[in-house]
């Protein structure tokens, strides 16, 4: 039970559990079967928990988080902004779909504790049961063992609770700054999904083995390179608009800039990096 406890061990809780209530039920019972059983429910009993807390929340009017197709986040945080949220995708960081109900109320967090408590516990009794019918041994129902049980017996996984939802699973501020956070970690993950996307096809199309330098440009270069690029071509769309030149010198030394920027992006015109669109030059300005 000691992963329950410690935050970074409760990935292993399931495991230790089902091996623990596996063992006592093979050495009561001298029945492989019952062990198994035994080891399955209790294996399942975190995310049984989970789901019946989810739909208390539910049931309570809590807040929903996610939910969408697209509702994904970098696990451990996306950073401040869309570059560093970009970095750690490029670090080989692991992402996760969003979806969960946050009490935002002492009341919601109360209701969704005990269902959690009752949820696993619920599943813990079936393989109580399961396990007793198939080693020929009876199985009694006793409501004050089953109120210990929900005690406790129960206090193991009910501390790991508190240790994985922290202040936020209580409701009040800590639980809408969790919300906060978590939009938007969604939000800035999504964009830099999009990016990282978008800069692959880029890739793809233009061969990157004909740019040399294009590996070596970081998120803020290339974001940096695109702003420059699109300022230029909008000065040269006002002038055609406005029916004004440029002199020849000046209208070289912007082609020739462009140009260069456009080398070292390793993008042809008419491409698009993220959402900033890098359309072909106006001619005669």
């Amino acid at each position: 039970m000691i992963p329950l406890a410690i935050p970074g061990l409760q990935p292993l809780a399931p495991l230790t559990m089902a091996a623990s209530a596996g063992t006592e039920a093979y050495t009561e019972s001298d029945s492989p079967a019952a062990g198994l059983i035994a080891a399955g429910t209790a294996g399942l009993m975190p995310a049984a928990g989970n789901i019946a807390r989810q739909a208390a929340l539910k049931g309570l009017g809590a807040e929903l988080v996610g939910g969408g197709i697209k509702d994904i986040a970098i696990k451990g945080g996306a950073g401040a902004t869309v570059d560093e949220a970009l970095a750690k995708l490029g670090q080989g960081a692991a992402t996760t779909a969003v979806k969960e109900y946050v009490p935002t109320t002492f009341g919601q967090a109360a209701g969704a504790w005990g269902a959690e408590q009752l949820g696993a516990a619920a599943v813990g009794e079936a393989g109580n049961l399961g396990s007793a019918l198939y080693s020929g041994q009876d199985y009694h129902f006793s409501p004050t063992e089953q109120l210990l049980n929900l005690t406790l017996g129960q206090a193991p996984f009910a501390g790991a609770s508190v240790f994985r939802h922290g202040l936020a699973g209580f409701g009040g501020e800590a639980a809408r700054r969790h919300i906060e956070e978590t939009r938007t970690n969604i939000d800035l993950t999504g964009k830099a999904l999009d990016q990282k996307r978008a800069l692959e096809e880029a890739s793809e199309k233009t061969g990157v083995e004909n740019v040399p330098n294009a590996a070596y440009l970081s998120p803020e270069e290339l974001l940096a390179n695109n702003t420059r690029i699109n300022e230029l071509r909008a000065r040269q769309r006002a002038a055609t608009d406005e029916g004004t030149s440029y002199s020849e010198e000046e209208r070289q030394k912007m082609l020739a800039e462009e140009e260069e920027l456009v080398k070292k992006q390793g993008y042809a015109p008419g491409t698009s990096w993220g959402r900033i669109s890098i359309r072909p030059r106006h001619e005669g300005w």
